[in-house]
């Protein structure tokens, strides 16, 4: 009979003890609990994340849906002079072009020779070249640079006259609209032989 005593003292204790630990579990438990202004606090940080995150994948949709409209010719190709020396007719004459590759394209492009009428009314087209090149930052210009290799391969000898050239560049890159680079030389004269 002791024995069975002792064991149900000893049974009586140990559910006791779990008792405690499990009372002492749900105090610590309810401590760990955060607040209500707590958690009104971490939802309103979690809406201004979600709302930045939404923010900044709007705003890199609309930069790549927008960007490649809004990309500037000079993006890939910058041409800041033309100058063709004056020459005596049916021999090409020199020329300065001042280019700038920024990257590389495919491009055509289309060369107008302009010459003064002969009433002095303005200028009429007298030859044009056109052609695509594939052009890269690495390319360069001859050092001998004539009207010949402008329009190559077509030639345009020109009479005595005054001339100048509009040259128009289209730039041709995929995932972008095309875009143009015009430019007109100076008025160069060709005098007679």
């Amino acid at each position: 009979y002791d024995g069975r005593r002792q064991d149900g003292h000893r049974r009586a204790a140990q559910e006791r003890r779990r008792a405690q630990q499990g009372r002492k579990a749900a105090m610590m438990s309810m401590q760990e609990m955060p607040s209500s202004r707590d958690v009104k606090v971490a939802a309103k940080a979690q809406r201004k994340t979600a709302f930045a995150a939404s923010a900044i994948l709007v705003a890199w949709l609309l930069y790549l849906s927008v960007w490649p409209q809004l990309a500037p010719a000079s993006y890939w190709l910058r041409v800041d002079r033309i100058e063709v020396k004056d020459a005596i007719a049916n021999n090409p004459p020199g020329m300065l072009v001042e280019r700038h590759i920024r990257r590389p394209f495919r491009g055509s492009w289309i060369v107008s020779v302009m010459r003064e009428s002969e009433s002095g009314g303005g200028f009429y087209t007298y030859c044009r070249a056109l052609g695509q090149n594939d052009y890269r930052p690495e390319n360069v210009l001859p050092y001998a640079l004539d009207l010949d290799w402008w329009t190559w391969p077509d030639r345009c000898p020109l009479e005595a006259g005054k001339y100048y050239l509009n040259t128009l560049w289209t730039i041709e890159v995929p995932g972008y609209p095309p875009k143009e680079v015009r430019i007109t030389s100076n008025v160069f004269t060709m005098s007679p032989e």
